[in-house]
Parts: C-alpha cells; sequence; structure tokens
C-alpha cells in the first residue's frame, strides 16, 4: 500500500544515475503515486473445457492436458505455441475431487483450433496414449520429447506422465475403439456430438425416425441443427416410418407440418438403413465427394424428442457411406387432421394467472366441443386424462384447473369424475442428481404425487384419481357423457410446457405430507407461460 515502509523503501523498476540511493524516487512524490488502479487485459477466444471424473491428481491432469494439446495440433497441423493450456481443480457433485483443462486459442478472437478438441477427442486418444508412453531413457514424470512443453515450466516439479497413463488405460481406453459388437461396419469410429456433425456437413443431411415426440422438441438438438443448418442455406430432410405417420396423433401432425415449415425442413416418408449387428442408422450426409452415415444400436437416440442424438446407452458411431437415399414424398393430406377433426392454433392466448388458467383453456376448446357435438352443458359425468409427462405438481395443478373450468361449464349434478394417468417415476441420472424445490421439478415419490394429485382435484371439486401405468403415447383428454358417449381433446404438447415467469423461481415443499402440499400448491399464485412455438389442440368424436 502507499505510504508503508516497504512501498516507501522499493527500488526502481529501472536503475538511473539519478537514483543515488538505490531507492525509487517515486516514493517521495505523492503526486505521482496513482492510487486505485487495476491493469487487466481481455481478449475473446476459443476455448475448449474438459472435465474428466476420476483425474484427481494435479500432476497426471497437466501431462493428459500437455498430451491432449500436442496429439491436437499435430493432427492439425498447427504450431504447438498457437494452443495454450491451463488447468483447475475441481470439486464433484458428491465431493470428489477431479480437474477441468482448458485449451485456448492465443489467437484473439480465435481460430478455431481448440474448439476442434472437442470434435477430434476420440481420435486423438491413441495419440495421447503414445505420448503419455515415453519411451526416452530416464524419463520419469515427463520430459521435452513428451509432456514437458516450454512453457509448462512451472508445473515440472508435480507433472506427472505415468500418472496420467494408468488414468487413460484405466479410464479411457474404451473411447479409443469401438467395441466391435457396436461396428455396424469396418472402420466406422465414434460420434461425439451427433447434431454438431451434421450440422459441419457440407452435403444435405438426412435424419431417420422410426417415432416423434414434438412435446420434447424444445431446445433440444434437433431443433439445434434444424436452426443451423437453415442458417447455413444446406438442406435437411427428415425422413418417417409409415408406422410413425400411422400412428401420430392429429395434433402432433400439425405441429409437425409447422415445424417443417418454420425450419425448411423437408418431409418424407421410408425407411432407415439397417444393418447386421442391429444397428440403425439414425443420419447421414450425402455429398457428391463423400457420403457419411451415422447408426446405432441404441434404439432411443433416433427418437426425435429431447434426447434425440444423445447415446445413452449404446454409443453412435460414424463411417464413410455411400448413401441411397430411396424414401418417398409425403401424400399431400398426411398431415392434416382427420375430417372429423376440428383444431385450433395459439401461442400466448393461455398465458396469464394460474388461477384463471382453466378458464383461458376453455375459451379455446368451447369451438371446437361446438364443432364435434361435445358441448353439452350438464351432461359431463367423467374425464380422463392420458399424459406421461404429468410429473410436477405444476403440471398437476394446470391440468386439474383446466378440467374443472370444463366440468363447472357442462358437468352434471354430480362432482366429475376425474382419472389422471401417467407412467412411474424413473430416475434418470442427467436430470435427478438434485432435489427438487420448484413447483416445476418431477416428483420423486409416486406415493406423494398420487395422493397430493388427489388432493388437489377435490380441493377444485373434482372426484380425483391418478393411475400410474405405462398407456397411450399421445396427451389426450376424454370426456365421457351421461350416456356413456365421449369426445377427445388432444394436445400436442400438454401442461408440462407451461412454466413460471423466467427468473422467478417458485419453491415448493416436496417434503410436507400430500394434503400439505396440496394446499400449497392450491395457494400458489404466479403467473404462467407457454413455449413461443404455435400450439395445438384438436377435438374429435
Amino acid at each position: 500500500m502507499p505510504g508503508s515502509p516497504s512501498f516507501a523503501e522499493h527500488r526502481p523498476l529501472r536503475y538511473t544515475k539519478a537514483d543515488d540511493d538505490g531507492k525509487c524516487p517515486g516514493a517521495t512524490k505523492p503526486f505521482a503515486i496513482k492510487q486505485n488502479l487495476l491493469l487487466g487485459h481481455e481478449v475473446r477466444t476459443d476455448v475448449f473445457e474438459l472435465q474428466l471424473s476420476g483425474l484427481d491428481q494435479s500432476g497426471a491432469a497437466w501431462a493428459f492436458g500437455s498430451a491432449l494439446r500436442t496429439a491436437l495440433t499435430r493432427e492439425l497441423g498447427i504450431e504447438l505455441n498457437e494452443v495454450g493450456l491451463w488447468v483447475e481443480p475441481r470439486q464433484t457433485a458428491i465431493g470428489g475431487r477431479s480437474h477441468a483443462l482448458f485449451l485456448f486459442d492465443h489467437a484473439a478472437g480465435g481460430a478455431g483450433f481448440s474448439a476442434r478438441a472437442k470434435d477430434l477427442f476420440a481420435k486423438l486418444l491413441n495419440p495421447v496414449r503414445d505420448l503419455l508412453d515415453c519411451k526416452v531413457d530416464g524419463c520419469v514424470k515427463g520430459c521435452s520429447t513428451c509432456v514437458l512443453t516450454s512453457d509448462l515450466y512451472d508445473q515440472q516439479r508435480i507433472i506427472d506422465r505415468q500418472a496420467a497413463l494408468s488414468f487413460v488405460d484405466g479410464h479411457l481406453h474404451l473411447l479409443a475403439e469401438p467395441d466391435s459388437a457396436d461396428l455396424f461396419i469396418p472402420g466406422a469410429s465414434f460420434s461425439d456430438d451427433l447434431a454438431d456433425e451434421l450440422a459441419a456437413g457440407s452435403g444435405a443431411a438426412i435424419v431417420w425416425s422410426e417415432s416423434f415426440d414434438l412435446a420434447e422438441l424444445h431446445d433440444g438438438n434437433f431443433l439445434r441443427l434444424a436452426a443451423a443448418r437453415q442458417r447455413s442455406g444446406r438442406p435437411l430432410t427428415l425422413i418417417l416410418l409409415q408406422a410413425a405417420l400411422s400412428t401420430m396423433d392429429d395434433a402432433t401432425r400439425l405441429g409437425l407440418r409447422d415445424l417443417a415449415i418454420r425450419y425448411d425442413i423437408a418431409l418424407r416418408q421410408g425407411s432407415a438403413p439397417r444393418f447386421q449387428n442391429g444397428a440403425i442408422a439414425v443420419a447421414a450426409i450425402k455429398s457428391d465427394r463423400a457420403g457419411e452415415i451415422w447408426a446405432t444400436r441404441d434404439s432411443k437416440a433416433g427418437v426425435i424428442g429431447s434426447e434425440w442424438g444423445v447415446a445413452s446407452n449404446l454409443p453412435i458411431l460414424r463411417a464413410g457411406w455411400d448413401c441411397k437415399d430411396d424414401s418417398a414424398a409425403l401424400p399431400d393430406d398426411a398431415l392434416q387432421p382427420s375430417a372429423d377433426a376440428a383444431f385450433v392454433s395459439f401461442t400466448k392466448e393461455c398465458d396469464g394467472s394460474l388461477s384463471s388458467f382453466g378458464v383461458r383453456v376453455l375459451e379455446l376448446v368451447r369451438p371446437l366441443l361446438q364443432r364435434v357435438g361435445g358441448w353439452r352443458p350438464g351432461q359431463l359425468t367423467m374425464v380422463e386424462y392420458f399424459d406421461r409427462y404429468l410429473k410436477s405438481p405444476l403440471s398437476v395443478r394446470l391440468a386439474c384447473e383446466c378440467i374443472a373450468a370444463l366440468s363447472k361449464a357442462i358437468g352434471s349434478a354430480e362432482p366429475t369424475k376425474v382419472s389422471l394417468v401417467n407412467e412411474p417415476w424413473r430416475s434418470n441420472p442427467r436430470f435427478d442428481d438434485k432435489r427438487p424445490w420448484q413447483v416445476s421439478h418431477d416428483w420423486r415419490s409416486d406415493d406423494d404425487r398420487i395422493e397430493a394429485s388427489k388432493a388437489t382435484a377435490a380441493r377444485l371439486g373434482l372426484q380425483g384419481s391418478l393411475t400410474l401405468k405405462r398407456a397411450r403415447h399421445a396427451r389426450e383428454m376424454v370426456l365421457t357423457f351421461d350416456d356413456l358417449t365421449s369426445v377427445t381433446l388432444v394436445f400436442d404438447q400438454g401442461f408440462g410446457s407451461w412454466s413460471g415467469q423466467k427468473g422467478i423461481p417458485l419453491r415448493f415443499d416436496f417434503d410436507a405430507n400430500a394434503q400439505d402440499q396440496a394446499a400449497k400448491l392450491m395457494a400458489l399464485s404466479a403467473t404462467v407461460q407457454g413455449p413461443h412455438d404455435p400450439s395445438y389442440i384438436v377435438a374429435h368424436r
């Protein structure tokens, strides 16, 4: 600090003859001392961050990072000093120790070098291992031939190539080459990110899918791919199986039609290439020079939804392929609702106060029910709602608000019976590492969900129940009248697509008993909003 003895006695950075006593002359001139100044420098560049579970030793992390950087620069044919390296300790979700590795371009603005490590990671593993397995006599922890580069002078005492080699052999060796059972053709390699790889492809992209879930598409990989292809002006074709088209409900057909128009997606029907090991093609790039195909034995990876392109159980592989597209154009009426159906498209019409949500939905569906003969005041006796995503308190409250509004408008004198049908809760390691605390989070206890849903319906004057079983795929609300006839409302996205206002957390006590949970849920005052893209409700007999 200025004025302290250490500051007053300090030596100048550069000696001059005027400094006879060896002290800095500025220390005796208060006007020459500038206080409270911070010197900084900001550079925007490309950065690749990698966190590997089990890489808990600092020396091993620096050695692995150095070998990865060297392998990357050699693969790209660039100088080593064009890519920087840094390592920082990190704490895992369960309190363990790990490290984050950063590769960054030294060029201001970035040159795209470090970002390539993501796509080339599996390919670089064998060169990385070769560097760590140094054969130079006397190399114990690291040398200039393997991982001790000139800019790692400060790490020379801790760097440990042998520990990094043990980590690679113990944790990453399976990533270097695919298992023989997963090889759909010889020479196939791992796909690191299907959406990114297709987005970067220079030819026409093709995606095959045996099923389609419109409600899960928001912010998913498929929409990210579609947006990237549209921005670049390169074509994207979605080929659906005839079985998927024939089982698609009317609301999903309309949503798929709009999606294709919005993102310039060509829709066709056909079958995906299959291979002897059981793998099914999920995507391909057609090019005049050399095509490429992606295939996997993981049946979930090809489902167009939130986890499309994600290898959750078995890997997705890529290989060169002369792709022949034998698909056919869709019939003109393939994405039209059935002739006896009525539908409405909406965006923000249902957004607003949570307590009046049901009234706003009722205003949308009233004309539909009138057109299909379902607006029959005093005759509604039962409502069944099938939705496998009805797993959070907020979605249950929204569904019950909608049904209560229908019951008040066209219900009989007796309380309307309500049956909510949903799947049992299943653990998902991608999302279940934290305790639920917001009203939009899923219940972890099925018993609590059943009792709280029943109590919530009762507080709205309904005789409700929640059944947990694997039922129909579509989100359908079946209205049954006193003469046992029925009308069905089909929602393309269901009540799970609404949430509270962004940035305003709505807390919920999942540890309370079911009755208290229902009371807190009904006492919740909030504003809800749905997705920005158009949504559909279809009514049919």
